[in-house]
Parts: C-alpha cells; structure tokens; sequence
C-alpha cells in the first residue's frame, strides 16, 4: 500500500532533473552552490569532501556518498575547509564548455553534480523534506544497489556519446526518485512523511488518491479507517499538514492541472475525472487553490508552446 501510495504522489509531483557535469578534481579545489531556484545533489565518486551548508560546521563526505538539497540552500563543498571557493554556476558553464580549472596530473576526486525540482510546488512531501538529505553508503544497503545507475549516469557524461542528454535526464530522474524512496525508507522522517507509515493515515491517502472522484467526507474516512470522526481528523492535520477535505482538495487540483495541460480533455470531462459534476463547481474550486480559471491555465499553456494532449 505504501508503495503504491508513494509512487502516485512522486508520479504527479512531475520531477524533473539533470546532470551538470562528472569530473575529476585535484589540489584545493572548492565550490560555492546554492541558487534557491532548484534542489541541488552531488554525487561523490572518489575521493573525499566537505560540505557545509548554510554556514554550518563543514562535514566530511566518503566515496559513495550522495547529498540532496531540495531548496537549493547556500552551501561549500570542497577539498579540504577553508579551501578557495569559485561559484558554481562559474563551474558548470566552465566544464561544459570543455574548460577544468581543477584538473591535474594527480586528480583525486570524482564528482557528479546536477539539479532537480518539480512542476508541482505546493505538495505537503515537498514541505517534509528538510534543507539536506545526506545518505552514505557506508550505512544505506539500497544505495549500493544503485551503483549501476550512478555508473551509467558517469559514463554518459564522461563520453557524450549520441543520445547522452536525453539518456543523462532520464537517468538523474530516476536516481533523484530512488533516492527520495531511500529516505523514507531508511531514514525515518517525520511531518508528512510519517504519515506513509502511519497504518491509518496511509489508509485514508491511498483511498483517496485511488478513486478521486469519491464523494469523500472527514465522516466516512474516519469510519474506512475506524477512526472517529475527530481523532481521524485531528491526526490527518497533524501528520499531513491540512486537514482531510483541504488535502483531497488541492490533490484534485494539481490532477486537474495536469489534465489541462497535457490532455485534449473537455473542461467537464476534466471536472467529472476529478469529483465534480458540474463545470461550475469545478471552476470555482480551482480559483479557489490556484486564483485563476482553469480555463485560463490552459490558454496560458498553449500559447507557451505547449500542446493539449500532448
């Protein structure tokens, strides 16, 4: 149940991500990240670092160690503390145009870096994840299974053979999704993502991300998952993070959103696939989340270049 429950969310989240670079670093060589505008990772393939995020006390990174930073927080990675820093955009767009001001003839350190970030901003699981996630292989048994992608990803960036972007973001895609699976699975998070562990709160997300178009009510959850109606009320708010009806809510909407974007869909059709039966009751619930007409997403999506049904 989990699973499946965990890979709708991921699935509508609509990551997206991709690789700067997989390069070989020598001498006190140092990074400055952090943009705001995207999650960030890096992937330590050989050798050793330290990172330090938003100013804290820098920590020391193994080979086989990857961080993620959802937020994209101010961060330093480097060779060794107090090592000069170049800004990182300055880094990728110098790699990318064939120039390493690292390199050298004794390099000992590989490391890949990328992005990620999602069309779907407004989800509880994004608001879960805290500033870094550091997961090492020394102590994660499913990170080691992973060394094949992390292997392939390297060599398409190393080689550049035809194809390698595409093969490139297809695979951070999958590393970034396996990764955040990792975390909740091993690392026993809290806030929202306790709430997959949770026997009954699970229940009751599982039944309405299964059949969106129920006519759901706090009562009858509560009663699928024999809970009362308050104490299944007052533990969905505390682990979720809104209350039942604000959760199917805004889950309905980002699955509207989707259909209007990616779909030839008629408006009622729309509103009928996520559990309204009138086109003006769906309409108004979308200003409601959004501040703007469905229809208006769409005309706005289209005339970015976008196709319906596409």
């Amino acid at each position: 149940m989990m699973f499946d429950l965990l890979s709708d969310i991921l699935a509508n989240l609509r990551f997206e991500a991709s690789s700067y670079f997989c390069s070989e670093f020598s001498g006190r060589w140092g990074i400055a990240g952090g943009s705001g505008c995207h999650g960030e990772f890096h992937i330590l393939l050989r050798g050793r670092a330290w990172l330090s995020v938003g100013g804290a006390e820098p920590q020391v990174l193994q080979a086989g160690d990857i961080v993620l930073l959802p937020r994209g927080r101010q961060h330093t990675l480097a060779a060794e503390p107090g090592a000069a820093l170049v800004d990182g955009a300055t880094l990728v767009s110098e790699l990318q145009g064939g120039v390493n001001r690292f390199s050298g003839p004794e390099a000992d350190t590989t490391l890949i870096c990328g992005r990620f970030q999602t069309r779907r901003l407004h989800h509880p699981f994004l608001n879960s994840l805290p500033d870094m996630i550091h997961i090492g292989e020394a102590s994660s048994p499913m990170l080691k299974a992973l060394r094949h992608v992390v292997q392939t990803l390297a060599a398409e960036l190393q080689l550049q053979p035809m194809g390698a972007a595409l093969v490139r973001d297809r695979l951070t895609e999958v590393l970034i999704i396996q990764l955040l699976r990792i975390y909740i699975l091993e690392q026993q998070p809290g806030d929202f993502l306790a709430a997959l562990s949770d026997r009954q709160i699970s229940r009751a997300l599982t039944l309405m991300h299964r059949d969106i178009t129920h006519p759901w009510t706090v009562e009858l959850l509560g009663q699928e998952v024999g809970m009362s109606r308050s104490a299944f009320s007052d533990r969905f708010h505390q682990l979720v993070g809104v209350p039942p009806m604000g959760y199917l809510l805004n889950w309905r909407m980002q699955r509207a959103q989707v259909l209007l974007q990616e779909s030839g869909c008629s408006m009622l059709d729309i509103a009928e696939q996520t559990g309204y039966a009138s086109e003006a009751s769906f309409g108004k619930a979308f200003k409601r989340v959004y501040g703007i007409s469905p229809g208006l997403v769409r005309r706005q999506h289209l005339a970015d270049g976008g196709t319906a049904g596409s």
